[in-house]
């Protein structure tokens, strides 16, 4: 697992730059200076980390829903938009492709982007009642 995450977001910054902007921490950076930083390393190691707690909680719907939505909200305050978040599912199926090497086919692909399509979605719907929540904050 070491080095997956930084591997992630190396990925997903070379491939949709803008979304770099989310992260006050990694803005008008290149991925170049990111990579290998403590901050870097260890926001990729808490995507991956969150990302097993939700592959551990595949078989047990309610608490899934609660968990992905409990991090959509704690991403509220960012706004993050369904497209960021349908580049993140790419980048991750890209990750898992050079990762499974011959063991990615179709079906692992099929399986996966219908997963990533429904955590996407709680996570939307995290990020929008953080948003609804705090509309008077405003």
């Amino acid at each position: 697992m070491s080095g997956n995450g930084e591997r992630l977001f190396v990925l997903y910054f070379e491939s949709y730059p803008s979304n770099q902007d989310y992260f006050r921490d990694f803005r008008g950076k290149t991925v170049e200076e990111l990579k290998g930083t403590p901050k870097f390393i260890a926001h990729g190691t808490n995507v991956i980390c969150a990302m097993n707690g939700i592959v551990m909680h595949l078989n047990e719907p309610a608490t899934l829903v609660e968990v992905v939505k409990k991090v959509g909200y704690s991403h509220g305050r960012r706004q993050i938009t369904a497209q960021a978040l349908t580049e993140l599912k790419i980048t991750i199926l890209k990750l898992f492709q050079e990762k499974l090497n011959t063991k990615y086919d179709q079906e692992v692909e099929k399986i996966w982007s219908k997963t990533l399509d429904i955590i996407m979605q709680v996570f939307q719907a995290g990020v929008q009642e953080y948003i609804n929540d705090h509309k008077s904050d405003s």
